[in-house]
């Protein structure tokens, strides 16, 4: 066998020996990724699911207690999505909260004293009163808030033919307020949305679309049935809204008796998780075992605590010597208690 034989033999020999070795370690080369991605997965599984235990996290048995909270000057109480704008949004719902007291009120289109004592009359016994501004007939009925009679109405034009609105109304009287709740929707959206329900009129309007007036109450009785999308939405976000007003809602003193936050307190949604407050710290316990402990300080009634994450501020709702409910202010969300025993 020549030197050229003896040497092309030694390469094949060397490639098989790879090969083997490759192959030999194939399953630790492949399974160490998967390994590794299954213990990050199992990893986060169970970070979550500490955080749920933790105490840190509250059980949401009602989507509402997550949504942003409003006192109103007359003494009423509100709750709306995230997904609402306080005031004017260009890009989807936006809610505005008009509260006077009637003997000051000199508005137009009937929001003026006058009117605004004989429909708290009317009201007051079932009926519907006199309208104010400019109520899209179909729409108009008396619902209830909490026991208080309100006008409930939509407004899809004001003024003039070219004007095109979706602005849903809720107009009450609490506490010698007049009240009006806006649900609004920008029209822009809408008329892209759902353009053969309006037409051109360029001699008056010029190339605005406006609304064809004979297809308009086929709009709202689709919306009504939920067949409209954005603006079923739209009308379902409302009636959600104003189901959240509490027109009486219990009052706190000026300054909160801290003795009466002393002492342990018991999550009404998860019994497991317990809060406590000393002097002047506030821990949290889960099943017994403590997961957070931080400072606080009460001003007025709101409760400060200095978190590891950063200061928290809390709105006390109710406290006596047996309940406790407070309101997170960044978000809104209630969180409510019960005494230890």
């Amino acid at each position: 066998m020549n030197q050229n034989n003896i040497l092309l033999i030694g390469i094949i020999l060397a490639f098989v020996g790879v090969g083997i070795v490759l192959y030999q370690n194939r399953n630790d080369f492949f399974s160490q990724p998967v390994n590794q991605l299954q213990n990050q997965e199992n990893s986060n599984n169970q970070a979550e699911e500490d955080f749920n235990n933790s105490g840190r996290a509250k059980a949401i048995e009602d989507e509402t207690d997550l949504w942003m909270f409003y006192k109103d000057d007359s003494g009423f109480t509100i709750k709306y999505p995230q997904n609402v704008i306080w005031g004017d949004n260009q890009e989807g719902l936006s809610l505005k909260i008009e509260s006077q007291k009637i003997e000051t009120l000199e508005g137009t289109l009937g929001y003026d004293k006058e009117t605004a004592n004989k429909n708290l009359q009317s009201l007051s016994s079932g009926k519907y009163g006199e309208g104010v501004d400019f109520p899209f007939v179909d729409s108009k009925k008396i619902i209830s808030i909490d026991g208080v009679n309100a006008q409930d109405f939509i407004v899809f034009s004001r003024f003039e033919v070219c004007s095109v609105l979706f602005e849903r109304k809720a107009y009450f009287f609490n506490n010698g307020y007049q009240v009006v709740v806006t649900l609004s929707l920008p029209k822009e959206k809408v008329i892209q949305k759902y353009p053969q329900y309006f037409k051109n009129d360029k001699a008056n309007c010029g190339n605005n679309l406006i609304w064809d007036f004979d297809k308009q109450k086929e709009f709202y009785n689709k919306a009504k049935q939920g067949e409209l999308g954005i603006v079923s939405e739209w009308l379902t976000t409302f009636d959600r809204i104003v189901e959240t007003i509490d027109i009486n809602p219990k009052t706190q003193q000026e300054e909160i008796n801290s003795n009466l936050l002393l002492g342990k307190w018991v999550s009404t949604d998860d019994s497991n998780s317990i809060v406590e407050f000393t002097k002047d710290k506030k821990i949290e316990y889960y099943q017994g075992n403590k997961v957070a402990e931080s400072t606080y300080a009460i001003n007025g009634e709101n409760i400060s605590v200095n978190d590891i994450d950063g200061k928290m501020e809390y709105k006390i709702l109710e406290l006596t010597g047996d309940k406790l409910s407070i309101s997170y202010l960044a978000r809104g969300n209630t969180l409510s208690y019960k005494k230890a025993e």
